[in-house]
């Protein structure tokens, strides 16, 4: 056990000198004498933006959405601009004292940085994704895993926009896809009955309320008839009967 500790050690005392020497020959590369000089330059931007990212991990921990970049709180983007104040003072409290932490301080402080830095990746993935989406695409995902899993009613519309009424849906399989639950009543104050024609309730469309049906034209009577020529049939005179036909 001390021989492997040994050359434990001597791994880390070769790592160790070819770090050092990487840091003096890339540091003109920035300016510097060492890269350890410019990070240590960087160190009050890293405070501003470990307390921005403080200050999102715990919107996202107490469940609010963000706004844009900008945390929130219960849905306030004013109590986000409050919470993102006091993380960013924080953070700038803590970097100018961090340097003489020792033993679990220490460790808590190096354990915090390494999340922040990992959830500063899941921030730029997520800004990365949300930028590849077009903004005027009206388009959420909805799970049609179960047949009552946040679906209600289905509202079929064709290419003018009219609601169009008992439409069916099917798979590719031919099969029926039966979706949602009635939530309206029918005239006689009941819930339908679920069937496989949508929508249930034409009524509460999104889009407005349906149309109703033009009414059928009347069928022309058969005293209206025309004859072949176009011409209506002169009407004839019943003969009366007892009355005398007349004579020359």
């Amino acid at each position: 056990r001390p021989a492997r500790l040994r050359r434990l050690a001597a791994v880390r005392d070769r790592a160790t000198t070819q770090v050092r020497l990487l840091d003096r020959q890339l540091g003109p590369l920035v300016g510097q004498a060492r890269v350890a000089d410019f990070l240590r330059s960087l160190r009050p931007a890293w405070w501003l933006v470990r307390g921005w990212l403080a200050a999102l991990l715990v919107g996202e921990m107490t469940g609010s959405d963000r706004a844009g970049l900008l945390p929130r709180i219960e849905g306030s983007v004013l109590g986000g601009l409050v919470l993102l104040a006091g993380a960013m003072l924080a953070s700038l409290w803590l970097g100018r004292r961090s340097g003489d932490f020792t033993g679990w301080p220490r460790r808590l402080h190096l354990v915090g940085t390494a999340v922040l830095a990992v959830f500063a990746l899941v921030v730029v993935t997520d800004v990365q994704e949300r930028a590849g989406v077009d903004p005027d695409a009206d388009y959420q995902q909805v799970s049609v895993d179960g047949r009552f899993d946040r679906i209600e009613d289905v509202f079929v519309y064709d290419q003018q926009g009219r609601l169009i009424r008992d439409a069916q849906l099917f798979d590719q399989n031919g099969v029926p896809i039966r979706l949602g639950w009635p939530t309206c009543l029918d005239s006689s104050g009941s819930v339908p009955a679920p069937r496989n024609a949508y929508p249930y309730c034409p009524d509460l469309a999104p889009f407005g309320p349906p149309e109703p049906p033009s009414p059928a034209p009347p069928a022309p009577s058969e005293s209206a008839t025309p004859t072949a020529t176009g011409v209506p049939p002169a009407p004839t005179a019943a003969a009366t009967p007892g009355t005398p036909s007349p004579t020359r």
